[in-house]
Formats: structure tokens, sequence, C-alpha cells
């Protein structure tokens, strides 16, 4: 960009020698300070939530999963815990889309204990 444009929008000759035509580039960047997902948890399964470690125990047998590596939150939410609440703070665009990865992964672990699903792979040759 041109650094008289710089100038005239962020009031600083600094930033237009500096952050638009040197090596170094800055981004403005908006975080959402808060967003939150939420799961409802079909009836025959049972959740634990134990930090980001999520266990689901179901009629056809119990999946575990680690969402460690992901800076969310996950919680029992309402009154009868019947909700999972899957929430992150100060999150940019990429967290927010990790956010929605963790609860299509919780639904399709609520999917793989409520119903017998086995994928038989074949080979042609």
């Amino acid at each position: 960009l041109h650094s008289a444009y710089v100038r005239s929008h962020f009031g600083s000759s600094r930033a237009a020698s500096e952050g638009f035509c040197g090596a170094s580039f800055f981004f403005l960047v908006m975080k959402v300070i808060n967003s939150q997902e939420f799961v409802k948890i079909p009836k025959g399964v049972e959740v634990e939530v134990s930090g980001r470690v999520v266990k689901v125990t179901g009629k056809y047998g119990t999946l575990e999963r680690n969402f460690r590596h992901l800076p969310v939150v996950i919680e029992k939410y309402g009154k009868k815990q019947t909700v999972l609440k899957v929430e992150i703070w100060f999150g940019l665009s990429k967290h927010l889309a990790c956010m929605r990865t963790v609860c299509s992964h919780i639904e399709n672990m609520f999917t793989g204990v409520m119903k017998k699903f086995e994928y038989k792979q074949r080979l042609v040759y």
C-alpha cells in the first residue's frame, strides 16, 4: 500500500515505513470475544467431560476423544445436563472453525455409539 494512505488511515509514518513497506508486515486482526456452539445429547447416551477429554457411552460401546490440542472449553449445560456447550474465548477465524469441528466430532461419536456401524474395505485389482 502507499505510505500516504497508511499515514492518513493509521496516523503514523512509522507504520507506513515499517509495517507496509519493510520486510515485516503487520495485519489488523479482529477477534471474537466469545463464541459458543451447543450439541444436544441424545437419549440413551451418557457423556463424561473431564477438561477437554470427552467420553461417550452408548448401546454399542464407549468412545473417548481428546481435544487438548485445541483452545476450547467443553462442559455440560442446562438444568438436566442434556446439552454440551463448546466455547472459545478470543478466537480468530481458524479457531472458530476448529470449534465447529469439535462439535462435529462429538456428534459423530454419538452416532458411533448409538448405531452399529462397520465399514468393510474392498480391494479391486
